[in-house]
């Protein structure tokens, strides 16, 4: 569908891919198949990940770097309230700034409706 919206709002080069993210093979052989420079969105899934395998998002990190270009940038998001947004979480993920600051160059960072943004490109 959102596919279907690119192609039919002249963004030819633009491309949704859904799938497993414990399948790095996946991932690997469908982000090679977009056009660089490209934008990677992991939105709201690194606690998905941590609470499947503790520090796998570390790993799919680490290999998503290996399949990046220069040009590429990655947007990385967490929320920061429940879904009724009554609740703020007081869990800071420190360590995943962190681990970005270590393994990519952070552009940015900053909290927008609810959720937290780091924006990084590959070194």
């Amino acid at each position: 569908m959102q596919n279907d919206f690119f192609k039919n709002n002249n963004f030819s080069k633009a491309k949704i891919i859904w799938g497993d993210l414990l399948n790095l093979y996946f991932i690997k052989e469908n982000i090679s198949t977009v056009p660089t420079p490209r934008l990677i969105l992991i939105l709201q899934v690194i606690d998905a990940l941590e609470s499947i395998e503790p520090n796998y998002s570390k790993e799919f990190l680490i290999n998503l770097k290996g399949f990046l270009n220069k040009g590429d940038v990655l947007v990385v998001s967490n929320p920061l309230r429940s879904i009724s947004g009554k609740n703020r979480f007081d869990i800071k993920r420190r360590w995943l700034e962190e681990f970005i600051k270590e393994n990519f160059v952070l552009i940015d960072k900053f909290d927008f409706f609810d959720e937290e943004f780091l924006i990084a490109k590959p070194i």
